[in-house]
């Protein structure tokens, strides 16, 4: 296994000063059968190729990072704090790109236990970027076995997930999961950006992976001075809306839903009630069909 203990570290120039130093005792780095790989073999019919290989298991981690700005009047400070843990995690991606076409496969062999927590902040007197309350996690109750350790096969992956996209269309494909077993994961942030001469803005998100065929936003808030957006709702793996609430700060409300056969549909009111627009599924495409006759595509 790897394991880094760093109590302080410091690196300096004229210009900028970098320090890490961990908030807790014990490891900051540390890692089990670490093993990376990177290929860029040319692969026939494709212009370019990647492959990587991540694999490790026992994964600890605790970096604080600060930069400083030096020799300025209105300095840039930046801090970075990462802490996480995973249980193991095998996993191959290959990348292929053509003109007009490419494919991303990922195979999992192992992804369990991925616990990341984050905060970063960049900042001056006046001015300041805030990422805080950031939270990863994934997880997967299977791990590839190989059927017959003895031959020369490896064991087939648990979970597979290929991106394929032609001429702007894109296709998402699975195997390995099933509607009560799936590789499910979440994402939780707070961002917020105080600029001079521009209005603060403040997102807060909370979405997670509801099941095999869905990514479901449990929420969403954005503010930008008096202007405001909360959403929710879930979209398919092709990335359309199955259901979606959204509501603005001047009462405006949308709401979509699919029917038993898939088909959408939907409102928009105003604050008192009454309908704005319907919302109809045009071979796949969300339209407003406003009460005034004209119609907007989402």
């Amino acid at each position: 296994g790897l394991r880094v203990n760093i109590t302080t570290g410091v690196l300096k120039n004229a210009y900028m000063s970098a320090t890490f130093q961990p908030l807790a005792t014990g490891g900051h780095v540390q890692f089990s059968g670490l093993a990376f790989t990177s290929d860029t073999s040319k692969v026939v019919e494709w212009t370019s190729s990647t492959a990587l290989a991540l694999n490790f298991s026992n994964m600890s981690l605790n970096i604080p990072v600060t930069l400083q700005q030096l020799g300025a009047s209105d300095a840039v400070s930046a801090t970075l704090n990462v802490v996480g843990t995973a249980a193991a995690i095998n996993v191959d991606v290959s990348m292929l790109s053509r003109e007009g076409a490419s494919s991303t496969g990922v195979n999992v062999y192992a992804l369990q236990g991925l616990d990341i927590n984050a905060n970063a902040e960049i900042s001056d007197a006046t001015q300041s970027f805030n990422m805080s309350d950031v939270a990863i996690t994934a997880n997967g109750a299977k791990v590839a076995v190989d059927p017959d350790p003895f031959d020369d096969e490896p064991a087939p992956p648990a979970y597979v997930f290929l991106v394929d996209t032609v001429d702007k269309k894109t296709t998402i494909t699975t195997e390995g999961e099933t509607a009560t077993e799936f590789l499910n994961g979440s994402l939780q942030m707070d961002f917020s950006a105080n600029l001079s001469g521009v209005q603060p803005v403040n997102i807060t998100a909370a979405a997670q992976r509801a099941s095999d065929e869905l990514l479901g936003l449990e929420s969403m808030s954005l503010t930008a001075g008096n202007s405001s957006l909360d959403l929710s709702g879930d979209i398919n793996l092709e990335g359309e809306i199955v259901n979606m609430e959204a509501l603005n700060q001047a009462g405006l409300k949308l709401v979509v839903t699919a029917g038993s056969n898939g088909t959408r549909s939907g409102t928009l009111v105003d604050a008192s009630g009454r309908k704005v627009a319907d919302v109809v599924d045009n071979d796949g495409k969300l339209t407003l069909n406003y009460v005034d006759s004209t119609s907007e595509t989402l």
